[in-house]
């Protein structure tokens, strides 16, 4: 029998260690068994809790995206502002 890994399993499986470790954290304190600190949203052990760590993680996961597509869009337009001086190009406004 042949293990057949896809595309996706260790990407996802990643994901849910994250998810697992930040839920962790913030119900017990701990991190595969070591105490890092005190118990922060106790609610997090709960399973309404994890949807919740799930939630709040797609949203700090949404606004790094689109602060890295914003940084990127800003980079290539400078790009393009020194390559139009080279060139002798009229610059767009």
């Amino acid at each position: 029998m042949d293990i057949v890994f896809h595309t996706g399993d260790v990407p996802n499986a990643l994901l849910l260690m994250l998810l697992g470790c930040v839920r962790e954290w913030l119900s017990a304190g701990t991190v595969f068994g070591h105490v890092l600190s005190r118990p922060v949203l106790p609610m997090a052990g709960m399973p309404a809790g994890g949807f919740i760590v799930l939630g709040v993680l797609c949203a700090v996961w949404r606004t790094l995206a689109k602060k890295h597509k914003n940084y990127l869009t800003s980079e290539a337009r400078g790009l393009m502002a020194v390559y139009r001086q080279k060139e002798g190009e009229p610059e767009d406004e």
